[in-house]
């Protein structure tokens, strides 16, 4: 199964995986990533987040394995040019800022504050 977002794919777990679950943190710890069980219920039945995907064991010897892959949709070349466009121009702004900042001081006239050129 493939989901677009990590949202998605936890939905879609709620569907396979009906029961509350809470992270096991020693068996997390062991393994390396996030491993989810019911406190009671069968053992075996898991949900294991593996980053780019969610793997969840059913079944009475956690012998069902479904997978569900997050795969993010891959953005057009325009669309990372923009996004790289608008950090670079936040960036000036902030440049920018700094720069009229550093030619004033700040003093507080009548309980206000206000910027005198220096």
């Amino acid at each position: 199964m493939k989901v677009s977002t990590r949202e998605q794919a936890w939905q879609e777990v709620s569907k396979i995986f009906p029961t509350d679950y809470e992270k096991d943190e020693a068996e997390s710890a062991k393994a390396g990533y996030d491993i989810y069980r019911h406190p009671t219920l069968n053992y075996y039945n898991r949900i294991c987040d593996l980053g780019n995907r969610l793997e969840v064991l059913t079944g009475q010897y956690g012998n069902t394995v479904t997978n569900i892959w997050i795969e993010e949709p891959k953005k057009s070349v325009e669309d990372r040019i923009l996004e790289e466009l608008a950090l670079i121009r936040k960036e000036l702004q902030a440049i920018r800022s700094k720069e009229f900042t550093k030619n004033f001081k700040c003093e507080r006239v009548d309980g206000k504050v206000r910027k005198v050129p220096t």
